[in-house]
């Protein structure tokens, strides 16, 4: 039954990619905001943003845009379902589009953790989607002050595993804030976690021409959403509403969550973080100190 009504549904799929001119793909950091950005991104009137549809995994020489339209819209319709809830947190942005869209122009999906992984493993995979398309590709890699992944990522890790009563599975890890002296030490996997997604990244962002990519820092984007997206929609080609920067503005919490603050660091870990700042470019300007 289920594929007897996807065949039903390609030539639906398959007219309404037909004004597509862009496919997005969302690299970077696990923890480093991209399902923020993602999600103001899908907010937009031309514009379909997935939150982790896979979409690297299922390419193949035989893709064709409909069939990426179709995976990217079943995905944002499993994200309605939550109503745009993602790890405790609210990722609507009120009376915009997500969800629907006015003029579709560009799609994509906000997998940063599974198109750098994809992308790592089988360089060949951005040529077979190029081909298989032959839409114009941009790639939004979106990073975040390392020590707050590394520590994101360890209280994730605790979350899940139900190592702590007090990390409850839907308290935002922004809302964790353990007493004085009961901050959780960092394991040395969640650094090393970090360290490696560098080294992966160092070989995935070269696949994107310097035209195609656009580095989006995590703590810009909350200081000044409405410049940030400018920027990003003037890269992408769409245009910006006011309204939709106005309601994007509103959804971007005031300040960063600082979660390096919420976990125990040895000297060791923290030095680890200090040589990556000083190894990869786009950590330039990050401290444990910094905002």
């Amino acid at each position: 039954m289920r594929t007897a009504a996807a065949g039903a549904l390609a030539p639906w799929y398959a007219k309404r990619a037909q004004s597509v001119e862009t496919l997005v793909l969302i690299t970077g950091y696990p923890r480093s905001g991209s399902t923020l950005l993602g999600a103001l991104l899908n907010a937009h009137p031309e514009m379909v943003i997935a939150q982790e549809a896979d979409l690297l995994t299922h390419t193949s020489p035989k893709t064709t845009p409909g069939e990426v339209l179709s995976r990217l819209l079943i995905a944002d319709r499993a994200m309605r379902r939550r109503r745009y809830r993602w790890s405790g947190y609210s990722y609507r942005v009120a009376n915009q589009w997500q969800g629907r869209y006015a003029r579709l122009s560009v799609i994509g999906d906000k997998d940063s953790t599974g198109n750098t992984r994809n992308l790592s493993n089988r360089p060949d995979l951005l040529g077979l989607l190029r081909d298989a398309l032959g839409l114009q590709v941009r790639n939004l890699f979106v990073y975040r002050n390392p020590y707050d992944m590394v520590a994101a990522v360890h209280l994730a890790m605790l979350r899940h595993a139900g190592r702590s009563a007090s990390l409850r599975r839907n308290m935002p890890l922004g809302e964790f804030a353990p007493k004085p002296g009961e901050e959780p030490p960092v394991s040395a996997s969640s650094v090393a976690h970090i360290l490696a997604w560098s080294d992966r990244l160092v070989d995935v962002l070269p696949m994107f021409s310097e035209a195609e990519t656009l580095a989006v820092r995590h703590e810009d984007l909350i200081a000044s959403p409405k410049e940030r997206l400018r920027r990003i929609l003037a890269f992408l080609d769409v245009g910006c509403p006011e309204d939709y920067l106005d309601a994007c503005a509103a959804t971007v919490f005031p300040q960063p969550h600082r979660t390096r603050s919420k976990v125990c660091w040895r000297q060791s870990q923290a030095q680890a973080i200090a040589d990556a700042i000083g190894e990869y470019p786009w950590f330039e300007g990050y401290s444990f100190r910094a905002e």
